[in-house]
């Protein structure tokens, strides 16, 4: 037997945008999973994570996933040292509520997007997070963030333990932030 880890690029977890807070405003009335936003980030859709996979095949729902871990990236701004809130959702398979997986802060480093990991397309005064901080996490289990504050590339991560759907929400923001996922 041997153990094996896929090796890929990053995806979109979140277009680049400022910050909004409809989801979480709404979470009392639209939580279900009828709710969830058109945007949520969905591991099962192979089309959707990857833009150069076939755009009019039907993906299969399969009953196993093959992501185990995720890790979420961020990245936005026009300057260095923005700051910004964001929390992690996630759903299961089929009708059940909205998660609140993990809330925390972030900050802008210094080191450049020189080109945007999805695609390829020049960044212009854009920056990676260099400060990711967990504040609360509400999660099955743990959810670690990655060295911070170095100018590198700082990151979060966790066991999706069987879940499908994440959305990623920025409350507050100094500036656009995207984020970028890659999973395990």
């Amino acid at each position: 037997m041997s153990l094996s880890t896929n090796v890929h690029k990053l995806f979109v977890a979140r277009q680049e945008a400022v910050a909004n807070t409809t989801f979480s405003d709404a979470l009392a009335t639209t939580g279900d999973f009828a709710g969830k936003p058109s945007t949520a980030l969905d591991v099962l859709d192979i089309i959707r994570l990857d833009p150069n996979a076939n755009p009019t095949a039907d993906p299969k729902v399969i009953a196993s996933s093959i992501v185990n871990g995720i890790v979420f990236t961020f990245a936005g701004g026009d300057a260095a040292d923005a700051v910004f809130s964001w929390k992690i959702y996630g759903w299961r398979n089929e009708n059940g509520p909205a998660e609140l997986i993990a809330d925390g802060t972030g900050a802008l480093g210094t080191q450049a997007v020189v080109k945007y990991p999805h695609n390829s397309a020049t960044a212009t005064s854009k920056f990676w997070a260099d400060t990711l901080v967990v504040d609360s996490e509400y999660w099955i289990k743990e959810v670690e963030a990655t060295a911070s504050g170095n100018n590198s590339v700082s990151k979060v991560w966790f066991d999706t333990c069987g879940y499908r759907y994440f959305y990623v929400e920025i409350p507050t923001s100094d500036s656009v932030i995207a984020s970028y996922i890659g999973y395990w």
